[in-house]
């Protein structure tokens, strides 16, 4: 449900009134600053994926039992680690909310 134009405008008249009273805390209550995509995070991400499936397919190719199963896992939990990479957001900056760790 949308606001009237009177309760609009009382609203920013309260938001702007905290945020002259105490800019400490209109900081800390201003929304967080959304995650950024990083290219170069998904670039990474994507190679240690590569890495990762190049080690899974040398892990079938190896004629022993114990040396395939081993190299095998290690390379689906470097693609693992290469996906977390890739998905994960870069960190947004700090926002006003950093004096409540002071």
């Amino acid at each position: 449900m949308a606001l009237s134009d009177r309760e609009q405008q009382l609203f920013d008249q309260l938001e702007k009134q905290l945020s002259d009273d105490d800019p400490r805390l209109a900081a800390a209550l201003a929304p967080a600053a959304a995650p950024t995509v990083s290219t170069r995070r998904i670039v990474l991400g994507i190679l240690i994926d590569v890495a990762g499936f190049i080690l899974v397919f040398i892990g079938v190719m190896l004629s022993g039992l114990a040396a395939s199963i081993s190299v095998g896992v290690f390379g689906f939990a470097v693609m693992v680690v290469g996906l977390y990479v890739a998905l994960s957001a870069a960190e947004p900056r700090p926002s006003g909310s950093q004096w409540l760790l002071d």
